[in-house]
């Protein structure tokens, strides 16, 4: 279990879990802030990282996307999908959105092979970058970045 509430990406993500759920207890409202929290950590991590091209923005423009699309009024209850996610990942540091974008020809610089998606989803939660840890170095990859996910 790693729980990094030190981080500022924690904090954005408990509350889109926080907001989520009130979303799903009734309050439709919530929805559209968790969107706009979204837009937000999609700028921050842009800037901090200087690319759109970091996993931390990517995993946030595909949460984002995700939110767009299942706040269409016949998808509306399929943002239980994000907040069971949302959960895990605050409770766990288990991030499914960051192996999976990870498995990207762009995010990896190995073949995409059983053995490295089984490393990519098995691998225990790390501190930083999925990629690098199943990469075993510590070098910066070019989309990778210092914060989790």
């Amino acid at each position: 279990m790693l729980i990094e509430y030190r981080a500022i990406a924690w904090w954005y993500w408990l509350v889109s879990a926080v907001l989520l759920a009130v979303g799903v207890a009734g309050r439709q409202g919530a929805f559209v802030l968790a969107m706009v929290l979204a837009l937000i950590q999609v700028v921050h991590f842009a800037m901090e990282d200087e690319s759109v091209k970091s996993l931390a923005v990517q995993v946030r423009v595909a949460f984002l996307l995700i939110l767009i699309v299942c706040y269409q009024p016949p998808l509306r209850w399929l943002f239980w999908l994000p907040l069971i996610s949302l959960t895990a990942r605050v409770l766990t540091g288990y991030c499914f959105m960051a192996r999976t974008l990870a498995l990207l020809p762009w995010n990896r610089q190995e073949p995409l092979t059983g053995a490295f998606v089984k490393r990519i989803y098995l691998t225990p939660p790390v501190s930083g970058s999925i990629i690098q840890k199943v990469s075993g170095t510590d070098e910066a990859h070019p989309h990778s970045h210092r914060h989790p996910e």
